[in-house]
């Protein structure tokens, strides 16, 4: 009878302590300061007329997004819905660890044309969307109606609540700002921080060659010279670690592109190549590599470098 007793006392506290195990491992973590954060700025927003939902800490769309993300050093990202009726809003808050983190994001998630500056440190927006970047955050607010004026106005009036409770503001990353304004198409300019984002919104030829990584920066936007030489180019600048390390890269570089096509010119630390119907202008400054690509006449891209200031 004895050890019948002890073997149901041990099943007893096996199950006891495998129930608590369940349960701690099931149980929601707690969120973190950036998280805490957001959940209070979202949760103090107020649209008349319009239920809003307790704010959430959510999982990121996609893997993809997921993956740019990181790079960006995002930390949080917390949405918190308002409905009415059959009308819902949505509104995403993503924080990073920095503003070029969220620049970054802003620049390459955002929806719509560019607006002048109206809220944040930089806006767009379209028919049932806005999109800003402030601070150390990127906000996307988007409506499900179409043609609803009356949405279009809460989300408004919600993204300027918001930024204003965000309050701090940042300037332009040194890169961006330094990008030549005159002929830039106005929303073309992207931030991009690691490889994954890299590929996906950079058209390089032998990119491959350019040993991308998470230390890089790199720098992007379309040029339009207008009649008589109509010309669209892109104008992407890399920065490395150290001007060491951009040599390597860019003599690397060189040495691939080289093996398939002939430079035209080849001199100073500046590339011309014509590859396929395009020319490709390559440039060494300091610890930043520029290439001008899809170029249709010769002397476009040098027309291009020279506005560059850096």
């Amino acid at each position: 009878m004895l050890p019948k007793l002890i073997l149901v006392f041990y099943l007893v506290i096996a199950f006891s302590l495998s129930h608590v195990a369940s349960a701690q491992f099931d149980s929601p973590a707690l969120p973190s300061e950036s998280e805490k954060l957001s959940l209070k700025y979202l949760n103090s927003l107020n649209l008349v007329g319009w239920e809003g939902e307790p704010a959430n800490v959510s999982a990121l769309a996609s893997h993809e997004q997921n993956n740019f993300l990181k790079e960006f050093g995002c930390e949080s990202f917390v949405q918190r819905i308002f409905k009415r009726g059959n009308r819902y809003i949505n509104i995403n808050l993503y924080a990073f660890a920095n503003s070029e983190g969220a620049y970054g994001s802003y620049s390459i998630m955002r929806e719509g044309a560019t607006t002048v500056v109206i809220r944040g440190d930089a806006s767009s927006e379209d028919d049932d969307s806005i999109s800003f970047w402030q601070g150390k955050y990127f906000i996307y607010c988007h409506m499900t109606s179409q043609d609803d004026e009356e949405s279009k106005d809460a989300i408004s009036s919600l993204a300027n609540e918001l930024s204003t409770l965000i309050a701090a503001h940042a300037q332009l990353p040194d890169i961006v700002s330094k990008l030549p304004k005159i002929d830039r198409v106005i929303g073309t300019e992207k931030l991009l921080m690691g490889v994954n984002a890299f590929k996906r919104y950079t058209n390089l030829p032998y990119a491959n060659s350019l040993r991308i990584d998470a230390t890089m920066r790199c720098a992007s936007a379309d040029y339009h010279f207008e009649p008589p030489n109509s010309e669209r180019m892109k104008l992407t600048v890399i920065e490395y670690e150290s001007p060491q390390l951009a040599n390597d890269v860019f003599n690397n570089y060189k040495a691939n592109v080289s093996l398939s096509h002939e430079p035209i010119q080849d001199f100073g630390g500046q590339l011309l190549y014509r590859i396929s119907d395009n020319y490709l202008l390559c440039q060494l400054k300091d610890n930043r590599i520029v290439i001008i690509s899809g170029a249709k006449r010769k002397y476009s891209p040098s027309i291009l470098l020279r506005l560059i200031s850096f």
